[in-house]
């Protein structure tokens, strides 16, 4: 489950945290929301937050919103 507080300014900004109730996973954003966030380790996605010490893992935030396209340039 997933808890999203959500405040917008002028239609293109996006200001807001999402908590993922199951890993405690807090994520802050502004401008670049993200429409899903993950903790990814040995190529599965963690439903915890049983991370080892000197374990290596991935932050993946997916479908961002907020991205520009100009001059043929992401930013």
């Amino acid at each position: 489950m997933t808890t999203v507080l959500l405040v917008a300014c002028n239609g293109k900004r996006s200001v807001g945290v999402a908590k993922d109730l199951n890993t405690g996973l807090v994520t802050n954003y502004s401008n670049l929301k993200p429409g899903k966030t993950m903790l990814v380790m040995n190529n599965e996605i963690l439903n915890n937050t049983d991370i080892p010490l000197g374990e290596s893992f991935i932050l993946i935030n997916s479908d961002l919103d907020g991205l520009v396209v100009r001059d043929d340039k992401i930013s």
